[in-house]
């Protein structure tokens, strides 16, 4: 249905999309802003101007999936199980990283120099990845067995996740409040709806028993 739209979009709303196969045509690459949670493929995307991405759901990522997210700054993949190889490269803007059930990260994140914040609570093992980073990030993986490469990728190991308020973005906020405040038009519209319906239906069946009284009333 979306790819009816011949204009370029900038922002996707889908609660209940679980796949962004096909979602290769070039007007996706000036989305901006999507609240896709359930999506458990992300296909061969090219949303090169995505700014945040959560996907609740997703668990599992093929080489070279996420590559040249170049306006993405905030990623979060809660229930990602598998490790990452040859992803999230070329992030140039990205500031944050939740992953907390990856255990490994080979080839990735490089070339992400604005890196600030990790959070990897499954995290052992780091193999070139994390590099061109230009200025020193914070790293949360109490897991991690060489913590001595740290000083090789210009990163410094947190023993506590930081604040919940200072991983989000305040235009993420908005936005969320953006999407509550659509789903609560849409809730009363529809409310609205059954509610007129129930009123015609009973001013009808009002007007039928009117009508059975006065024909047999009169007799």
């Amino acid at each position: 249905m979306i790819d009816q739209f011949e204009e370029d979009i900038d922002e996707i709303i889908a609660p209940n999309l679980t796949s962004l196969q096909g979602f290769d045509h070039k007007k996706y690459e000036f989305v901006k802003k999507m609240y896709v949670p359930n999506v458990v493929d992300i296909g061969n995307q090219c949303f090169a101007s995505i700014q945040r991405l959560i996907l609740n759901n997703l668990k599992q990522v093929r080489e070279i999936q996420f590559i040249m997210f170049l306006n993405l700054t905030y990623i979060e993949l809660p229930n990602l199980e598998e490790n990452l190889k040859s992803n999230f490269n070329y992030g140039s803007s990205l500031k944050t990283v939740i992953i907390p059930k990856v255990k490994q990260i080979t080839d990735s994140f490089q070339w992400c120099y604005d890196l600030k914040y990790i959070e990897a609570d499954s995290l052992i093992v780091i193999q070139k990845s994390f590099t061109w980073a230009l200025q020193k990030f914070k790293i949360f993986a109490p897991n991690l067995q060489t913590e001595e490469k740290l000083q090789e990728i210009n990163a410094v190991l947190v023993q506590h996740k930081i604040p919940q308020t200072q991983k989000i973005d305040p235009n993420n906020q908005i936005l969320q409040c953006q999407i509550l405040q659509r789903q609560i038009f849409q809730f009363k519209s529809e409310n609205q709806y059954q509610i007129l319906t129930i009123v015609k239906s009973e001013n009808a069946l009002q007007r039928v028993i009117s009508k059975i009284d006065t024909e047999f009333g009169s007799e």
